[in-house]
């Protein structure tokens, strides 16, 4: 629940904002994403299917291919490559 300093907690006092607002709108058009919201690897871990459902929904996302294989990697990129909105 959000709080004023009035101490007035009604949702009429805040305008609705969209997903699409937040964040840098330079971000958006720099990477020509939807929404300035971004999913990466954590210590490599991060699969094309994350990569491709991120670009699909107007997202960035990175793939974490690090600690695969060479054939893996491969694999992966082509993948992502082939992939509508990859």
């Amino acid at each position: 629940m959000i709080h004023t300093l009035s101490g007035d907690t009604s949702p009429n006092q805040f305008p609705a904002i969209s997903a699409q607002q937040l964040g840098a709108t330079s971000f958006r058009a720099d990477y020509g994403v939807k929404y300035a919201y971004v999913s990466g690897m954590y210590r490599g871990i991060s699969s094309a299917k994350l990569v491709i459902a991120m670009a699909q929904a107007g997202l960035l996302g990175s793939g974490g291919l690090s600690v695969d294989a060479v054939d893996q990697v491969q694999g992966g990129v082509s993948l992502m490559r082939n992939s509508k909105g990859g």
